[in-house]
């Protein structure tokens, strides 16, 4: 998938399930969502947050452990330390 697409598809299936999901800041949930899905491909080097990290792709290879999730629950947890969110970050 490309950039928008996973940040279209995450806000979808999101705006969709909102209600059911109850966050305390509904704007924010979905920003980080859509953070969190763009995520996902930084070890691509042909994707837009690849091209900047394009190291952890030669080490990794793309859709290697960054698509795994042990991964995305280990990246969730981390993200949330700093800036809570855990649930926005791992469902993006």
């Amino acid at each position: 998938m490309m950039c928008w697409s996973h940040v279209f598809f995450s806000t979808f299936i999101v705006l969709l399930l909102i209600d059911l999901i109850q966050p305390v800041h509904k704007f924010w949930f979905i920003v980080v969502v859509a953070i969190g899905s763009i995520f996902a491909d930084i070890d691509s080097p042909e994707s837009k947050i690849g091209k900047h990290f394009k190291f952890i792709g030669k080490i990794f290879g793309h859709r290697g452990i960054f698509h795994s999730f042990f991964m995305a629950f280990l990246i969730s947890y981390l993200f949330s330390l700093v800036f809570g969110y855990f649930w926005a970050f791992f469902l993006g």
